[in-house]
């Protein structure tokens, strides 16, 4: 996604995902380890890249943890 004003560009990938393939096992934002389902708006402003682990069933451990929750 290009940026526009003070925005920078953001890249998303998700290179195994497929009509089967549908499900995030896990992620990774800017290299590291992320473990929430949702990026606040820093990856907007700063820009950054989300990547995407993706699996054919759901991982029910992954992005569960209460403190990982928007505050």
């Amino acid at each position: 996604i290009a940026g526009a004003g003070d925005r920078e560009e953001i890249t998303i990938d998700a290179p195994q995902a497929s009509r089967t393939h549908l499900y995030v096992d896990s992620a990774t934002l800017n290299g590291k380890k992320h473990n929430s389902s949702w990026a606040d708006g820093s990856l907007v402003r700063r820009g950054g890249s989300l990547s995407f682990e993706v699996s054919d069933r759901a991982n029910t451990g992954w992005a569960t943890d209460p403190g990982t929750l928007p505050h």
